[in-house]
């Protein structure tokens, strides 16, 4: 009876010991979906169902469902055991066969970019092949033009020019992606209240890189007044030539004077910045108390008078407009008024 209940235990012993070790060793699969990274050389786009590469390197999201397989034990740490991406580095000899081909591309088999540990294989993968689609990049000299101006100045400014630098850029990328002119990136504005320069990026397309950043320069100004000036009227034979700075010639008038119906000034409305309108009032109140002769004036052409108005005193509307004021100051309206032309005697 002994030796029959020690035969049993032994059986049950040497069982269990036989399930354990089937049990270690038992094959088990296991799916994981992966990013996939596709690594090319510098001078190569890749794509992948129409999605390009970007500085040489193409990510494709959960693209690659993969089955691995492996003892128990290390398909219950497989998460451990192996990367979350998969990646495939083609080399100089892969884009050599893929470019014999018209379109070039390659059928990539995705399992060899899968690292996995010792004891595990990857049996399967979905898709079971990836078709990449190549093209070479180019350099190419594009125009640059400034992108969206967004936002609003500060109160009482107003945006004046836009401007880039350099006119002219390099990008690089595959020819039938580039063009011949190329945006910036928006600038806020961000209520600004002075001019200012900032770096932005073109706005270029998947795979098109630009070689450095575009400087962008928005003028701020003040939003122009109106106010009213009182000029003293002169009578010019040619109409007062543009300076370079922008200003009016100083005018050479004729031996008359030109006498407005209330005296001989007119009252002339201008439009300028506040700053400069300022300015050109504390010039024009110094003067009535020292006169100088690089003040602005008001002129009448007398090439729009006829010639019998020369002859004799006349009181008749002519248009007058306003000679050597600031560049960025205009005459609202170049006024007519009913004014007296008297000869002076010399």
């Amino acid at each position: 009876m002994k030796d029959h209940l020690a035969n049993l235990f032994l059986a049950a012993l040497f069982s269990v010991m036989i399930w354990w070790a089937i049990g270690f060793h038992l094959i088990e699969q296991r799916q994981l979906t992966l990013d996939f990274r596709i690594e090319v050389p510098r001078d190569v786009i890749v794509r992948y169902q129409g999605e390009p590469s970007t500085a040489s390197v193409l990510v494709l999201h959960q693209a690659v469902e993969v089955t691995l397989q492996g003892p128990k034990e290390l398909i219950d740490r497989v998460n451990q055991l192996v990367d979350d991406e998969g990646v495939v580095r083609l080399t100089d000899e892969d884009l050599r066969q893929a470019f014999e081909r018209d379109p070039p591309h390659l059928l990539v088999d995705p399992r060899k970019g899968v690292a996995v540990a010792e004891g595990l294989e990857v049996v399967e993968a979905k898709p079971a092949q990836l078709r990449l689609e190549f093209e070479r990049v180019e350099d190419k000299m594009v125009w640059v033009q400034p992108g969206d101006i967004v936002g609003e100045p500060a109160p009482g400014f107003h945006r004046g020019e836009v401007s880039v630098t350099p006119r002219r850029l390099a990008v690089r990328g595959p020819a039938s992606l580039l063009e011949s002119e190329y945006r910036t990136l928006p600038v806020d504005l961000g209520g600004a209240n002075k001019s200012f320069e900032v770096d932005r990026p073109l706005a270029c397309p998947p795979g098109v890189e630009a070689q450095t950043l575009v400087r962008v320069r928005v003028e701020i100004l003040p939003d122009p007044e109106e106010r009213v000036f009182e000029f003293p009227v002169v009578l010019t034979l040619p109409k007062p030539q543009t300076s370079p700075d922008g200003s009016t010639a100083p005018i050479e008038p004729l031996p008359y004077k030109i006498k407005a119906r209330e005296g001989w000034n007119v009252k002339v409305r201008l439009r300028g910045p506040k700053r400069t309108l300022e300015d050109l009032r504390r010039r024009l109140d110094r003067a009535r108390l020292t006169p100088t002769g690089d003040l602005p004036v008001a002129y009448v052409p007398a090439s729009e008078l006829p010639r019998e108005f020369l002859q004799d005193d006349r009181d008749e509307n002519f248009r007058v407009d306003v000679s050597g004021l600031p560049p960025d100051v205009e005459v609202v309206e170049p006024p007519t008024f009913p004014v007296t032309l008297v000869r002076v005697i010399q």
